[in-house]
């Protein structure tokens, strides 16, 4: 007795069709036949009877709802069991096995391969990251911040930081770099962010500061970018570099110096 299982293609895509198809491969006459996938839910009913070389491809089929481990080991694989009686009331069992697999691996050792049946996956990893900047002159409490709507050196630049799984797999030991707020005048503190499921988002480990120079000053603003970076299932790495108001684009930060908050 043999059940290749076929998976069919996901509609919609977190959800899988399958297919299996029962063949008697003895010589004789085989009854209640039925078949059990753990993790899947199998519908149909039991078949009465199959003949000798005779096989049946409607009765059962499954479905079965991709999870996020599935998705982040980059394949789904399982493998169904046929149940039957023969004539003396003796119960007969088979693994499934994977048509398209040549491996042909007999697990049972009954001369019939039991190759699970393996789907790949594609993997989408990707990562984005808003930086938005406030220039510190409201009066905070701070000597070198006065209030006065006007840049003068000391005062500083507050930066926020939200970082958001744009993919499908989970990412981990996601880190930021920061040129500007690594260097002398500036602070980059928190991270690595552990873990980010995908849609997922943080905008609170990552902050940092900058110290207005005279340079700043008589430029007008303060222009700079940061990059995240994170690590997806495989090993590969994904990264960003960061936006002012978007996951999508990759405009750096600009933060004016004649006017409070002011990010553009």
């Amino acid at each position: 007795m043999r059940i290749p299982m076929v998976i069919l293609l996901p509609t919609p895509a977190i959800l899988f069709h399958i297919k299996f198809v029962i063949t008697n491969t003895g010589t004789t006459t085989l009854s209640n036949l039925q078949v059990s996938d753990l993790g899947t839910t199998v519908t149909g009913t039991a078949i009465a009877q199959l003949e000798p070389g005779a096989s049946d491809s409607t009765t059962f089929t499954g479905t079965y709802i991709l999870t996020q481990d599935d998705i982040d080991a980059g394949r789904y694989q399982n493998s169904a069991t046929v149940s039957a009686d023969s004539p003396s009331d003796a119960v007969i069992q088979d693994i499934s096995d994977d048509p398209d697999n040549n491996a042909d691996v007999d697990t049972e050792a009954d001369g019939e391969p039991d190759d699970p049946t393996i789907t790949l996956l594609l993997e989408d990893s990707s990562i984005a990251v808003i930086k938005t900047s406030v220039f510190d002159d409201a009066g905070s409490g701070d000597t070198d911040d006065d209030g006065n709507g006007t840049a003068q050196v000391g005062e500083t630049i507050t930066y926020s930081f939200r970082v958001t799984n744009t993919g499908s797999t989970t990412l981990t030991n996601i880190t930021l770099e920061d040129v500007l707020l690594e260097g002398a005048n500036g602070t980059l503190s928190g991270g690595p962010i552990a873990s980010l499921s995908p849609g997922a988002f943080d905008d609170t480990t990552f902050t940092g500061s900058y110290t207005i120079t005279q340079d700043d000053i008589d430029r007008g603003f303060v222009r700079n970018q940061a990059v995240v970076s994170g690590e997806t299932p495989d090993g590969n790495t994904v990264s960003d570099d960061s936006d002012d108001d978007s996951n999508v684009g990759d405009d750096p930060t600009d933060t004016d110096l004649d006017r409070t908050a002011a990010s553009r």
